[in-house]
């Protein structure tokens, strides 16, 4: 089942309250240990070494600090996901980067078909970046909203994949469609343990539990998208390709 007819049309006033960087700051990899020196003429701060753990445990504490109660999973766990995410869409670890999009920023809507990459160059991956990015967004939409817990946090995040998937391709063919969705529902099994008939079960609660709004404005998307791409150290305008990167730079200074 498609759910083209049933998309809440985005637009450049549309208001929302979702912030990128809310949830998961991508400045929050440090803890609070620091060891402050008063030179002359100079004042030195360090940031000693800690473990791994012991690491994962203070980033926690902070995120703790930060959200409350009100989300009920910890950031490595968030995090977590996020990377199985990622495994589940690059099985073999290839962020395929030299390909063409197939259209230009539109001057009304961020529809995220704006930045979807040609699937079927892509003989190694069954989806693409901007696809796990979507795939983020509802992800942590759901989680800021109550809908996540750690029992079904692995499910939701699964099912997050397969619903930006659908939306967010552009195969005509309903055969490659059917292939590539194979692919992406073996890796989702095999990277996050949980099968199809899970996630097709998932599915409407899932697109419900989103008000029934899976397009993502382009201001939303794109610091996920960054964040992914500078952790493979890839950049920006080498995966969007000079063209479309130089459009995204003009179409961002308007707005």
């Amino acid at each position: 089942m498609y759910y083209e007819h049933m998309l809440s049309q985005c637009n450049d006033d549309k208001e929302s309250n979702y912030d990128p960087h809310f949830l998961d700051d991508p400045n929050m990899r440090c803890g609070y240990k620091r060891k402050v020196m008063n030179l002359p003429g100079i004042i030195s701060s360090t940031i000693p070494f800690v473990k791994t753990k012991a690491l994962a445990e203070e980033l926690n504490e902070q995120f703790r600090d930060r959200h409350g109660d009100r989300i009920t999973l910890t950031l490595s766990k968030i995090r977590n996901l996020k990377k199985k995410m990622l495994s589940a869409a690059f099985p073999d670890g290839l962020y395929n980067v030299h390909h063409h999009y197939h259209h230009g920023y539109s001057s009304s809507s961020a529809h995220l078909n704006d930045i979807s990459m040609d699937a079927a160059c892509k003989e190694s991956a069954p989806t693409d970046i901007s696809t796990v990015t979507l795939a983020i967004v509802y992800l942590e939409r759901l989680i800021i909203n109550g809908f996540v817990d750690d029992k079904n946090r692995k499910l939701v995040a699964a099912t997050c994949l397969f619903l930006a998937f659908k939306l967010n391709n552009e195969i005509t063919s309903a055969q490659e469609r059917n292939k590539h969705l194979g692919q992406l529902m073996d890796q989702l099994e095999s990277s996050i343990g949980v099968n199809k008939k899970q996630i097709l079960s998932n599915e409407f609660t899932i697109f419900a539990n989103l008000g029934f709004d899976l397009v993502v404005p382009m201001n939303q998307l794109m610091p996920h998208m960054k964040r992914i791409l500078e952790e493979q150290g890839i950049k920006l305008e080498e995966y969007m390709g000079e063209a479309m990167y130089e459009k995204y730079v003009v179409r961002r200074t308007v707005l």
